[in-house]
Order: structure tokens, then sequence, then C-alpha cells
């Protein structure tokens, strides 16, 4: 039952996912566009640049745990959107 329940919940979070075509929310978004920006602050400047934009952006008034999880996989895939979702939607299975 638990098998059958897992794969049902998860098939309609990924139905879900690929007909949404709204963009993200303020806060989806706000994490989003800051994950871009450190990705490109590491990429571009090493690890002294991204702590310094990971200090700018959260500054310790957010959680910044949600806009570092996609860089492996940006540095893996490339930056989009469906590599974040999809960051997004193991975490959610996992912490199901």
């Amino acid at each position: 039952m638990l098998i059958v329940s897992i794969v049902f919940f998860g098939s309609t979070a990924l139905l879900w996912v690929s007909l949404d075509t709204a963009p993200p929310w303020w806060d989806q978004s706000w994490y989003r566009e800051w994950s871009l920006h450190l990705h490109r602050a590491l990429r571009e400047g090493g690890l002294a640049e991204f702590f310094r934009v990971l200090q700018q952006a959260f500054g310790g008034h957010k959680a910044p745990l949600i806009s570092i999880l996609p860089i492996p996989l940006y540095m893996l895939f490339g930056e989009g959107e469906i590599v974040a979702m999809g960051v997004n939607m193991g975490f959610i299975a996992l912490s199901s």
C-alpha cells in the first residue's frame, strides 16, 4: 500500500509540475533567482565570491539551503527551471 501511495502522489505531483505554466510565486522566484546568482558567483569567482554573494543575499534573515541545493545539479546539467524543480521535487519526496 505504501508503494502505491508513493507512486500515486509522486505521479500527480509530476503531472502538476508539467501542466503548471505559471511563473513561480514571490518566495519561490526569489530563492530561484538567488540560486542562479550563487551558481554564477561560484563558477566565475570561486568560493570567496560565492560566500560574498551568499552573505549579500541572505545575511542571516532567510535560510539559504533552498538556493544552495540546486547548485551541484546546475554544474552537471546547466541552469534551468527543470533542474531547480527537480531538486525541489526530490527533497519533497525525501521528506515525505
